[in-house]
């Protein structure tokens, strides 16, 4: 669990007030966009201690999303991978009448907002070509001298306020939710993009780990309500598979791995007839023994919520079921 608070002093005190909140163990602080720039405090923060620092919120629509992905960058760079860009969109008398920006269609807007920001931020990132054309916001132009040093750092992650059920819907997909589980609380650089399969529908209560949830609990629930982005119906979808092998993780929907391609037949016995012949017709590999490794850490695993004090394995071999109980007070917590 980390512990924020709120900064609203004025900017002469913020340097005393965030070294005092660094001592007391405060993991983060954040601003709101009230009646002080949103943004400067955070500077100082970053500048005089190592607590994480966000905004909570800035205002989307009366900023453009490239000065918005500006000031993200810097500051995510300033305060060594410790930001992070919380963006609202405010109601409509103060986007108008006290901003004199627009508000036509939030939902839809603040959906471009962030989708032009990733494509910013992968454009410096990556060196792809900036070309992002919405109803709202188009970016096409992109030349060397604007492109902002590199950094060592991801850039910073981008957290929507929601009130409304429209705009909850957009704060993320249950596929993103996934994602972030996996960079930000288990810090786990062990996935690749492509192995987490898009879903359709918003993580909702789930989006965010907090009340005591554990990040592989959390992710459970999430691979038992996503419904695959590839044009299935909620009731239609077998649901999700979250695993890991030795190359990362892996989010994928029942319906997927089940319609994929078979890779290899496997058959078990113990014949060491290890030629063509003593293979049955249909299979490609015979194996001759099955070990497992039981070895790990209980405790850390009971922490994240990847492990309890029961399991029941299965032998897909043998077709056995064998269930241990784990001593947690053992040494070191290993079983």
């Amino acid at each position: 669990m980390f512990l924020d608070i709120g900064i609203t002093t004025d900017l002469s005190l913020v340097p005393n007030r965030v070294t005092e909140l660094a001592t007391a163990g405060f993991d983060g602080v954040f601003t709101a966009e009230s009646n002080r720039d949103v943004f400067a405090p955070l500077v100082l923060a970053a500048e005089h201690s190592d607590l994480y620092c966000y905004t909570n919120i800035a205002l989307a629509f009366p900023r453009s999303p490239m000065l918005l992905a500006c000031t993200g960058w810097d500051l995510q760079n300033y305060s060594q991978g410790k930001m992070a860009l919380g963006l609202g969109s405010q109601i409509k008398p103060h986007i108008q009448k006290r901003y004199s920006a627009t508000w036509e269609h939030p939902v839809r807007q603040m959906r471009e907002v962030i989708e032009s920001i990733k494509a910013i931020f992968k454009c410096w990132s990556e060196g792809s070509e900036l070309n992002y054309q919405g109803e709202f916001y188009k970016f096409s132009l992109m030349t060397p001298i604007f492109v902002p040093d590199s950094m060592p750092w991801e850039p910073p992650p981008g957290w929507l306020a929601a009130l409304g059920p429209m705009m909850t819907n957009l704060a993320g997909e249950i596929s993103e939710s996934v994602k972030s589980v996996l960079k930000d609380f288990l810090k786990s650089e062990k996935f690749e993009e492509e192995n987490i399969e898009d879903t359709k529908q918003p993580g909702g209560e789930f989006t965010h780990i907090g009340n005591n949830k554990k990040p592989f609990y959390v992710m459970n629930e999430l691979a038992k309500k996503a419904v695959s982005a590839k044009n299935q119906k909620e009731g239609d979808s077998a649901g999700y598979f979250l695993w890991e092998t030795s190359k990362g993780f892996n989010f994928k929907s029942i319906d997927t791995l089940l319609s994929q391609k078979q890779r290899k037949s496997i058959i078990y016995n113990e014949t060491h007839d290890t030629t063509s012949k003593g293979i049955p017709k249909g299979y490609d590999i015979k194996a001759l023994a099955l070990s497992t490794d039981n070895r790990i850490n209980v405790q850390k695993k009971l922490q994240l919520g990847a492990y309890s004090t029961k399991s029941e394995l299965f032998n897909p071999f043998t077709t056995e079921w064998t269930t241990s109980t784990i001593d947690i007070l053992s040494e070191e917590g290993e079983e």
